[in-house]
């Protein structure tokens, strides 16, 4: 005898927790595909407002290289597979992609 399991609904709380961990992710790629075109700033809602560029270039290998290796890491620590990741390392090596993803300019 199998037991049926029921699908997970989504709810109101894990859509926002979605849209607030996706959100910047795709941000982010958006402004890497503006910056192959020579878009490079991005218009800040800041007090005063204004553009931010990319602070640091990097050779296009080594961008690709950072980005799985700390998107692997993410995954892992966030999966709790490997014992020597701990999950608090999550939220470091998420800020370390939105870094690689707003403020690096791929060459």
């Amino acid at each position: 005898m199998s037991a049926t399991t029921k699908p997970q609904m989504l709810t109101a709380s894990s859509l926002v927790k979605l849209i607030a961990v996706w959100a910047p992710i795709v941000g982010g790629l958006v402004h890497q595909f503006l910056m192959l075109f020579g878009i490079d700033g991005i218009y800040v809602f800041v007090n005063p407002p204004g553009v931010v560029y990319p602070q640091v270039s990097v050779e296009y290998t080594w961008w690709i290289v950072l980005i799985l290796g700390s998107a692997m890491m993410c995954v892992l620590a966030y999966l709790d597979r490997v014992q020597s990741i701990p999950s608090r390392y999550v939220v470091p090596f998420y800020i370390y992609i939105l870094f690689l993803l707003y403020f690096v300019k791929p060459i």
